[in-house]
């Protein structure tokens, strides 16, 4: 079976709008991403979250 999908990847801590959406507020989506890429919430807060979770995403792919 071949599945076709994409990803938006907001940047974080860059946007006021896009922290109180993804970082600030519990988000449903924001966690089931997180849990799919087996990461915590608290991943949220690090300085360095957006390499990590861009490095994650490419690896999850790449081992589809």
């Amino acid at each position: 079976m071949i599945y076709d999908m994409h990803v938006h990847f907001a940047e974080l801590h860059r946007h006021a709008a896009t922290d109180r959406f993804l970082v600030r507020t519990p988000n449903f989506y924001m966690q089931v991403f997180l849990r799919k890429l087996g990461l915590d919430r608290s991943l949220l807060q690090h300085p360095n979250a957006n390499e990590i979770l861009r490095q994650k995403l490419f690896d999850w792919i790449n081992g589809s």
